[in-house]
């Protein structure tokens, strides 16, 4: 299986990633996103939630969603974010 990524005109192909299953007892083989979470392990953007735990049905918050995005930033674009903490959020000390 290849996995085509596109990004503001960047392109990253992935080919032949491991599975969410293969990497956390709580993802099921054949589940609807196991390439996907496989995807994102292989490439840094996560490592679950520890235990060998993706814990499908756990609520992100914004934290863990900014972490995410930023993480996938820079794999396909290589730039940095540069408003970070309480540049971009007011809640944020």
């Amino acid at each position: 299986m290849a996995l085509v990524v596109s990004l503001g005109g960047t392109t990253v192909a992935q080919t032949e990633e491991p599975k969410g299953s293969d990497t956390f007892d709580d993802v099921p083989v054949g589940h609807w996103a196991d390439e996907e979470i496989g995807w994102a392990v292989a490439n840094g953007i996560t490592v679950g939630v520890g235990g060998g735990r993706f814990d499908l049905e756990g609520i992100v918050n914004r934290a863990q969603i900014f972490t995410l995005l930023y993480r996938t930033i820079n794999l396909l674009q290589g730039i940095p974010v540069t408003a970070l903490g309480s540049d971009m959020f007011d809640d944020v000390p």
